[in-house]
């Protein structure tokens, strides 16, 4: 019999990109194991439960207590206020806790799942798994207690099969995330080559990866292929829905540009509506504030559904995506962004850095959009003649030319994807 220990601390109905993709990859793997017991943190309790997740396998809630579980006590009725606005975030005291709770070994005690989840996995998992069976453990990054639990359970348990997902990197150097980074390197390399496989969302982060001494297997996230609405739109919409990191991007950049096609008289302030959704409305405004013409046509809609998010994607004329990259990491392929691909409709990426390589050969590919890198002298007249381009295509009614082509999306869909996994991890997770 072939078993599958699935556990992810972020998965259904926990609000988060990760949980999307922990349960599009559970999906996928679940198909070929005899039975599969997913194990996710009980506080999961706080969130309604997601229809579209709802699985037929076995869930068990591993008893937590973290942060998260008192931040999550303490606001009822808030619970999709889960994540620290960028706002809040340049405090002294959150930017302290914020990098101590990916700084091992603190986090495993302070961080998300802290040391009830971290020991209740352990027991669970080594109580379900036994020795007449061929046994799987999959776990998620992050939060780093899911790698804990499976490092520990592969050391008492060295015949199961140890995958690992990483979602993030573990330390990103342009954006300091934790506290004393050679210790960080040293304990993620003894964890990662533990494991027998690791995957990851984009060739950048396999590349930046390697570091630890792992070869990853690359597997992005899939797209839900939709129909764009943005034809008959009343004003020229740009959209963005996310989170905006300010050390690392400036919507400013944007709303500059803008500004400069309004009074040159290439945009009409009375056409034009900008929209964000996400935990970062009053940073965005903020900037905004600064570009009279815009912020006056300029909508914060803050925290939304999924569902309500993906109708703004599907209305706007233009999805517009901030990333960056250095010489340790590129092709920060997000989930926001294949969201972005399903809506069809047209992409601007604005790449805080140099010339990538992995946003160039997709947009190659699928003709969504456009790229464009801060290191350019020229990229902000660039930004404007994509936008001047499309905003007279919508007006002369034919805004749907612009849509990427449904053709160009099969190979991109999940269940494509699905196939692509289950083919990479075959030699050692589906032996028929």
């Amino acid at each position: 019999m072939r078993k599958l220990h699935f556990l992810s601390y972020y998965y259904p109905p926990v609000p988060s990109v990760a949980s999307k993709r922990n349960f599009r990859l559970y999906r996928i793997l679940s198909s070929v194991y005899d039975e599969t017991t997913i194990y996710t943190t009980s506080n999961s309790q706080f969130f309604k439960p997601l229809g579209s997740t709802n699985t037929p396998s076995f869930i068990r809630v591993l008893a937590t207590f973290d942060y998260r579980t008192l931040l999550l006590l303490f606001k009822r009725g808030e619970q999709n206020k889960i994540h620290v606005d960028e706002v809040k975030k340049q405090g002294k005291p959150v930017r302290f806790f914020i990098r101590l709770n990916d700084t091992m070994p603190f986090s495993f005690a302070f961080g998300e799942g802290g040391f009830v989840f971290i020991i209740a996995a352990i027991w669970r998992l080594l109580r379900a798994i036994d020795k007449d069976s061929e046994n799987v453990v999959f776990t998620s990054y992050r939060p780093s207690a899911n790698i804990l639990v499976g490092y520990m359970v592969k050391r008492f348990k060295p015949g199961i099969k140890w995958v690992v997902s990483m979602h993030d990197l573990p330390y990103v150097r342009k954006k300091p995330n934790a506290y004393f980074p050679a210790l960080q390197k040293y304990i993620w390399r003894k964890f990662l080559q533990k494991s027998d496989k690791v995957i990851t969302v984009s060739e950048g982060q396999a590349a930046a990866l390697r570091e630890y001494g792992i070869r990853p297997l690359t597997i992005r996230n899939g797209v839900d292929i939709r129909t764009p609405v943005s034809k008959d739109n009343e004003r020229f919409t740009i959209a963005f829905t996310g989170s905006v990191y300010q050390e690392l991007m400036d919507p400013g950049i944007l709303f500059k540009c803008l500004q400069q096609m309004i009074h040159s008289g290439d945009l009409e302030v009375s056409r034009l509506k900008i929209i964000y959704a996400g935990k970062d409305g009053k940073y965005w405004m903020h900037k905004a504030s600064q570009y009279p013409d815009v912020a006056g046509c300029t909508e914060n809609f803050g925290i939304v559904a999924e569902s309500a998010a993906m109708n703004i994607q599907d209305n706007a004329n233009i999805n517009y995506l901030m990333s960056w990259n250095d010489s340790q990491v590129y092709g920060v392929l997000t989930g926001k962004f294949f969201e972005y691909v399903g809506a069809r409709n047209p992409i601007i990426t604005l790449v805080n850095g140099h010339y990538d390589q992995e946003f160039e050969s997709i947009f190659s590919i699928l003709h969504c959009g456009m790229v464009c890198y801060t290191q350019d002298k020229d990229y902000e007249e660039k930004m404007q003649h994509f936008i001047r381009d499309k905003y007279h295509l919508w007006l002369s009614g034919e805004y749907d030319k612009t849509y990427t082509a449904l053709d160009r999306l099969t190979e991109w869909t999940w269940e494509n994807r699905s196939k692509q996994l289950k083919v990479a991890l075959n030699d050692f997770l589906v032996q028929q």
